[in-house]
């Protein structure tokens, strides 16, 4: 799931790709993906960081192979809750406390909400434990997506471990 930002939609391109690399490995037995956003550059689809990449896929392989479920993966989505105008969307590692954080220390970024009519608006958040906050003052979103660009880059989420969030669109029911 590398960063890029070439030949590729906006807002249909890259991301979709992204989504459906990452539905394929939850569904498909035998199937790994790994996040690599943080490995290259927005005009490279082959990531420079070849080590970052391997020692993610070593981790995966040992999941899927030898069905270690102590190596590092990346944290997910697991819920979104809308109440009292505040969006929060909790994470698990698979370790019970994922300690999220951003790659560059700053306020996590790349997270949009999206009314039913399509419109999108870029939206601040916050880390709170193991979730991520998001203030909705005004109407309600149909859904939050997070780095949802050909290439993100702003204040990417990660685990303890390092290791980034991937891509999303989640529905708001």
């Amino acid at each position: 799931m590398p960063v890029f930002s070439i030949d590729g939609v906006e807002d249909g391109g890259w991301p979709l790709v992204r989504k459906h690399q990452w539905q394929a490995a939850k569904s498909i037995e035998d199937v790994a993906a790994v996040v690599t956003l943080d490995a290259g550059d927005w005009n490279d689809l082959h990531p420079w960081n070849k080590s970052v990449v391997a020692d993610r896929l070593f981790a995966a392989a040992q999941r899927l192979v030898y069905g270690k479920d102590d190596v590092p993966r990346s944290p997910e989505p697991t819920g979104v809750r809308l109440a009292d105008g505040r969006l929060t969307i909790a994470f698990d590692d698979g370790t019970g406390d994922c300690g999220l954080d951003t790659m560059d220390g700053t306020d996590p970024g790349e997270f949009e909400l999206v009314w039913e009519d399509g419109s999108r608006h870029t939206v601040p958040a916050r880390v709170e434990g193991n979730t991520v906050v998001i203030d909705v003052p005004w109407r309600r979103p149909a859904a939050v997506r997070y780095a949802w660009r050909n290439a993100p880059s702003r204040g990417l989420l990660c685990g303890a471990n390092g290791l980034p969030v991937p891509p999303f669109a989640e529905s708001i029911a």
